[in-house]
């Protein structure tokens, strides 16, 4: 499972009025896939009932994985009560 090691400390960008962009991403560093150690996959034995090399479900056979983060702000709430007759 996931385990926190760098933090990530999340603002509302200064200025944000419609229609400014309301997305953030955020993208971690690239990493050796921890399922197959890097290695892109493995080799299947007889046992298996498959022989020959299988690509890892995780990182596909690249070896590697990155975290994407998306954040979106949105609002929440009620509109204030001398917003509430200004027309859109």
């Amino acid at each position: 499972m996931s385990e926190l090691r760098e933090s990530l400390e999340i603002y509302p960008p200064i200025g944000m009025y419609y229609p400014a962009n309301r997305k953030q991403s955020f993208t971690s560093k690239i990493q050796r896939c921890n399922v197959c150690n890097g290695s892109g996959g493995k080799y299947n034995d007889e046992h298996s009932g498959h022989e020959g090399y299988e690509a890892c479900r995780m990182c596909g056979g690249t070896g590697e994985i990155q975290c994407i983060i998306n954040t979106e702000w949105i609002a929440i709430g009620e509109v204030k009560e001398q917003f509430k007759n200004i027309e859109k």
